[in-house]
């Protein structure tokens, strides 16, 4: 699996991409409320039976309801280090269930850390947090349109900088590992951390 390796090539290409255009992110019918997925080329796609789409769709529905909803409130999420792991995808939902000036200002809210030190190098970004990482994929190419033009230009030049190198096998300036070494004792190959990420990632992307 080379998910994680076509995200890399993806964030790559984000100089062509300066103009996101608007896509359809739900699709509404009576009171139900359905996400739209990203276009994906055929050769990408999974065979899905029609039953277990709709299932899917139903349970879709629920969820987007259930967190965009005024009376949820999150147990704590926030920028500080990995917490993003609640705070980007209830964010994402309550953009899909119409809560959208709310759900925007989080996934652009700037991003803390303990220390300070900890991502300057990519101009106070976070790429090296798996919990992190796995939104920030989806914060730029799903809901990007939305983000405000000049928080895109940083994000995306800060990218650059941190996939100059491969940033499996390149040291964090201030933890002085790779992602590979953080994982275990020993560095992963290629091929195990592809499926390590490409796990992860995919799991925040259905």
């Amino acid at each position: 699996m080379k998910f994680f390796r076509h995200c890399l090539l993806g964030f790559g290409l984000v100089a062509s991409l300066q103009n996101l255009t608007a896509v359809e992110l739900v699709r509404q019918e009576g009171d139900k409320i359905y996400p739209v997925p990203i276009a994906t080329e055929d050769q990408y796609l999974n065979p899905w039976p029609e039953a277990e789409e709709a299932r899917f769709m139903e349970k879709a529905d629920h969820v987007i309801k259930f967190f965009s909803d005024k009376n949820y409130k999150m147990r704590g999420g926030s920028t500080i280090n990995e917490r993003e792991k609640e705070l980007y995808p209830v964010s994402m939902l309550w953009i899909l269930g119409g809560r959208e000036a709310e759900g925007v200002a989080n996934l652009m809210a700037p991003q803390q850390y303990d220390p300070k030190e900890h991502h300057a190098y990519t101009d106070g970004f976070d790429f090296w947090y798996g919990f992190t990482l796995k939104g920030q994929a989806r914060k730029y190419f799903h809901f990007g349109h939305l983000l405000d033009g000049d928080y895109r230009k940083r994000f995306e030049a800060a990218f650059a900088k941190w996939t100059k190198t491969d940033p499996r096998n390149t040291p964090h300036p201030h933890i002085k590992k790779s992602i590979t070494q953080n994982y275990r004792a020993g560095p992963l190959n290629g091929l195990e951390i592809d499926k390590l990420m490409a796990g992860e990632l995919t799991i925040s992307m259905l």
